[in-house]
């Protein structure tokens, strides 16, 4: 019974701090945007695959700090290019097993309380 009345009360104290306009703590975080591997002929006529990896917006005071994406396939080890902060990352490979290719990334942010780095996976996106 004592649990069932500490619940309730503090459901009700949620509801009312939540009706007088307390702050309610939010989750810091930011998100990223991974494109699909594309082909793209390069300067010079030179043809290879190519995705990115970019910041696309940030709750709280959290901010990205690395972003990291990778192209690879069946028939490759595949590459990988970093960035950080706000910058677009950008990685370019041989289109050596294009129909196979997948784009894979993760990005990280600096935000909450405490002081944490948190990675997020994105992908994999395929060729196509």
């Amino acid at each position: 019974m004592r649990e069932l009345m500490i619940g309730i009360v503090c459901v009700a104290a949620a509801a009312c701090a939540a009706f007088l306009g307390a702050p309610v703590a939010k989750a810091e975080s930011c998100s990223f945007e991974l494109s699909p591997p594309q082909l793209a002929t390069l300067s010079g006529g030179l043809v290879q695959v190519t995705a990115s990896i970019k910041p696309t917006g940030c709750d709280g005071h959290a901010r990205p700090n690395r972003s990291t994406v990778c192209v690879s396939s069946a028939d490759s080890s595949g590459k990988c290019a970093q960035g950080f902060g706000w910058d677009e990352v950008r990685v370019y490979a041989d289109p050596i097993g294009w129909a196979s290719t997948v784009s894979n990334g993760s990005g990280c942010f600096l935000g909450g309380k405490p002081l944490a780095n948190t990675c997020m996976p994105y992908g994999p996106n395929h060729s196509g």
